[in-house]
């Protein structure tokens, strides 16, 4: 709150009811009028400084990590930003651990490649394997046609198209089958 003397050349200054006459008085204030320097003087004393808040970054703080959880939300096809959440850790924070963590590093890379690779079948036979790029090319089709075809799980130019891990889980469900 300003004092009642910082209130009175505040109310000098402006002086109108009206907000249009306010901002034209503000306009022909020049910045070395004695009144606005008075102004300054006083709001500046009579005001502290925000306190800071306390940023909470994880280099120079210990982060215990649960590798079994990490390992369980890596599994179920959490991607990194989702894992590091539901955690409550910075996403940064978490790569470089699964980085200097070798199993981890060596299970996420291998998770990763799983939804990022896909299988190009018709009638049981796989014609193209690899990334969306790889798979159009080796199937002369257009990358967007791929893409789209595993959005909306529809078959592309007669082609089903499955990411290898839903690939590997559909030939394990029949494998029980039989």
């Amino acid at each position: 709150m300003i004092s009642k003397e910082a209130y009175r050349i505040l109310h000098e200054l402006d002086g109108s009811n009206d907000e249009f006459t306010r901002h034209l008085n503000w306009q022909k204030i020049k910045l070395e009028d004695s009144r606005l320097i008075k102004l300054r003087k006083l709001v500046a004393t009579e005001t502290k400084p925000a306190e800071k808040k306390k940023v909470i970054t994880h280099r120079h703080e210990t982060v215990k990590f649960d590798d079994k959880k990490i390992l369980a939300y890596i599994n179920q096809g959490y991607t990194l930003n989702q894992t590091a959440k539901a955690l409550g850790i910075n996403h940064n924070t978490l790569y470089a651990h699964i980085q200097r963590t070798e199993h981890l590093n060596a299970r996420y890379r291998k998770i990763r490649s799983k939804f990022s690779t896909i299988v190009a079948s018709k009638n049981g036979k796989v014609y193209a394997e690899g990334t969306v790029s790889e798979v159009a090319s080796q199937l002369n089709i257009k990358r967007n046609s791929v893409s789209v075809a595993l959005l909306r799980h529809q078959k592309a130019y007669g082609y089903t198209l499955t990411r290898l891990k839903d690939w590997e889980e559909a030939l394990k469900e029949v494998e029980e089958d039989e």
